[in-house]
């Protein structure tokens, strides 16, 4: 069962005019009310529509129970590899390393700007 959403307005004391006793004439407990007024609706809110959905789900609940305990039974305890993890399409290291030697070369840190007779690559350009 989906909870339904709250939706009442709770604007209570900002609908009140700036002096409440004479704009709204209210009284001193009619104004103290007011103030309790939106937490009443929450509080009617949560033991009447979320309580009642959460208690009456209780096959929800024991299905994520079930499921909670069986995470200990599926879960690598010790691998020593990615694949001990079900990792299958990691990058060794020896790959890794060779991709970054790649990448080093096309690096090029210069005090003066590439021109189109440069090589290519990136260029980190520095002033002094």
């Amino acid at each position: 069962m989906a909870i339904s959403s709250f939706t009442d307005d709770v604007n209570i004391i900002s609908a009140l005019g700036d002096n409440p006793n004479t704009d709204d004439s209210l009284s001193a407990a009619q104004l103290k009310a007011k103030f309790d007024f939106a937490a009443n609706l929450i509080k009617t809110y949560i033991n009447n529509t979320m309580v009642g959905a959460i208690n009456g789900n209780s096959t929800g609940v024991a299905n994520n129970a079930t499921a909670i305990a069986g995470l200990g039974t599926s879960k690598a305890d010790a691998a020593t590899t990615l694949a001990g993890y079900g990792i299958t399409d990691a990058m060794t290291a020896a790959a890794i390393t060779a991709a970054l030697a790649l990448k080093q070369d096309l690096i090029h840190v210069t005090d003066t700007a590439p021109t189109s007779s440069s090589p290519d690559g990136i260029y980190l350009v520095y002033e002094e």
